[in-house]
Order: structure tokens, then sequence, then C-alpha cells
């Protein structure tokens, strides 16, 4: 008797039965589709963070996306000998061709006690404009109060000369002091830290 109703029933709403096997197909595929997205997503990921973890010493601060909606790491030396920072993510993936923060740990013997500052050698973003910098600075902030920096120096050189509103611009929105010479060719940068630690 239910093999009549089943046969009955599928030649009266063939086409609806059709229409809602191909609905549910859909579906299904729709969610096969985005499970697979998310797995290659997270492969990436992984393979993000093992790459910056190969290296000697590096331990992960953070995460972030940047303005492209790319995903990145922070990283920084574990012992905070220094206070470099690295970026990493799928589109930096050569050695030495990731965003980056250099700069130099310097301890005035001379005052009591001790003091220790941080300067800045560089800041490398790799791409303009995708803000990594920004990404990177809060960080490389808090791990310069970490090693007990009392300010933060940098030097505005001349080669920067034309991009010298938009360095204003950046190192200011981080409470940075911004000189110039009268002919903006150089300058100085110059963030006194206060000793609150944030949490990374």
């Amino acid at each position: 008797m239910d093999r009549i109703k089943n046969t009955i029933f599928k030649r009266l709403f063939k086409k609806e039965l059709e229409s809602y096997t191909e609905s549910v197909q859909r579906q299904v595929d729709s969610i096969i589709r985005t499970n697979n997205a998310n797995c290659r997503r997270k492969t990436a990921l992984y393979d993000i963070m093992k790459r910056a973890l190969d290296l000697d010493h590096q331990i992960i601060l953070g995460y972030d996306q940047n303005k492209k909606g790319e995903e990145v790491f922070i990283t920084c030396n574990k012992y905070l000998s220094d206070p470099d920072l690295y970026l990493y993510g799928n589109s930096y993936n050569k050695p030495g061709l990731y965003p980056r923060i250099m700069s130099e740990l310097v301890t005035d013997y001379n005052s009591n006690p001790p003091t220790k500052s941080v300067h800045i050698d560089d800041i490398i973003a790799v791409k303009e404009d995708h803000g990594n910098g920004s990404i990177l600075m809060p960080y490389f902030i808090e791990c310069c109060k970490r090693i007990g920096a009392t300010y933060i120096t940098g030097d505005l050189v001349p080669k920067d000369r034309n991009d010298s509103d938009r360095l204003e611009h950046f190192y200011q929105k981080f409470g940075f002091d911004v000189v110039y010479n009268d002919i903006r060719s150089k300058g100085n940068i110059k963030l006194v830290l206060n000793n609150s630690v944030q949490k990374l």
C-alpha cells in the first residue's frame, strides 16, 4: 500500500519534488563550499603562525586584520631583548619582506638610576596604505613599556620628505611629539611613556 502511495505522490507532485530536491542540493552545496573555504582559511592561518614561530625565539603577541582584509599576526622576540616587531600574513611570506618596526634599546648609564629608551631605526610597511604600521605601533609601544623604557625616539630623514605630512599624522595619532626643521626635510619624534602596561 505504501508503495502505491509513493508512486502516486511522485507522479502527482513530480515538479514540486524535483524543485525541492534541487533546492536542498543547492543548500548542501553552499554549505560544503563555505566549509571548504573556512578550512582553507584556517589552514592558511596555521601556515602563517608556523612560519612566524619557526624563527628562533619568536612569540605571537596578537592577531588582526589590515585595511585590505588580510589576517596578520604580530610577533616579537620572546625575551624582549629588543622591541623589534614583525607582521606575518599571507602576502608577506618571503624572508625579509614583511612589515616590521626595527629599533634599538638604549641604556643611559649616566643617569642615576640608569634609564632605558628605545630608538626607532625604521618602520618598514612593505605595502603602503594597508594599515600595517598602525597595527604594529600599539604593540610596539606596549613592548617598550614592558622592557622599562621611559621614552621612544626616532628620526625623520630627508628620504621621507615627500611623505612628511603622512608621517606626522601617523606618529601624532599614537601620541608622539613631532618636530620638523623649517623646510620639513628632517626632524624627530618622541613619545614619553607612562608606566601603565596594557594587556597584549
